[in-house]
């Protein structure tokens, strides 16, 4: 009978050390986790909002003309920071910022397609396509402004996230 109690013992033991190692483990992945995030927020979008404002800065300047190169940095700083999120249970948090970066994607290509069209109409003295290009050129930097400043508003959180 002291040899069954041994067993029985000796199991339930193992059973509450097994738990308690899942627990540990899991607090140590949510910490990892949170400490990715929160160095998103405090080096991947500040990064990603002074891309942005140089590549305003730069098409201002340059008479709105988007710069290729700013373009390729900030998909670079996008795509770099877009796993990020994934790990981070505030779900309202994570969809915004991944969300954010998705959209940074998307504003970049568009302005990559802007000015492919710019350059091929140049020298052929058309003047419809070159209002287009001039508008589009606008609205794509109003765009960068705006997602300029929703990287920024994240910068603050940083601190707040617990």
């Amino acid at each position: 009978m002291g040899q069954a109690w041994s067993i029985v013992l000796g199991a339930v033991l193992a059973i509450i050390t097994g738990l308690i190692a899942e627990y540990v483990r899991l607090r140590i992945a949510r910490n990892r986790s949170r400490g990715r995030f929160r160095r998103m927020l405090r080096v991947g979008l500040p990064e990603i909002a002074g891309i942005l404002e140089r590549l305003i800065a730069d098409a201002n300047r340059a008479g709105g003309v988007i710069a290729f190169v700013r373009l390729d940095e900030l998909a670079a700083a996008a795509d770099r920071h877009l796993e990020w999120p994934a790990g981070f249970k505030d779900t309202a948090a994570r969809r915004d910022v991944y969300n954010l970066l998705r959209e940074l994607n998307l504003t970049a290509a568009n302005a990559r397609a802007v000015e492919g069209v710019a350059n091929r109409c140049i020298g052929r003295n058309d003047p419809t396509a070159s209002a287009l290009v001039a508008n589009r050129r606008r609205e794509l930097l109003e765009e960068f402004r705006a997602l300029s400043a929703h990287a920024r508003r994240w910068e603050h959180l940083a601190d707040e996230l617990r």
